[in-house]
């Protein structure tokens, strides 16, 4: 996450420090896709979970509910896990 100019004006972009918190899904898709709409970035954030068969397995043991709307704390840390820190 980088600065970058926008009608001659210098952005800068703050990066927050990750904590592993229950979160809503939205918000931690956000915060893999920051430039892409909340609800395209669960999408995509969906296709990276479906396609990790290892955090998948990992989540089906720990009772993960996909249609629930927050990731608690060890699902969080579990998607991490897998994916990386956002």
């Amino acid at each position: 996450m980088g600065n970058f100019e926008f009608n001659g004006k210098k952005i800068v972009r703050c990066q927050k420090e990750f904590s592993i918190v229950t979160m809503r899904k939205s918000e931690l898709a956000m915060m893999y896709f920051p430039d892409s709409a909340p609800d395209v970035a669960r999408r995509n954030l969906w296709r990276w979970m479906d396609s990790c068969v290892g955090l998948k397995e990992e989540l089906k043991q720990m009772g993960y509910v996909k249609t629930r709307h927050i990731f608690l704390k060890k699902e969080v840390e579990t998607v991490v896990k897998y994916l990386g820190e956002p």
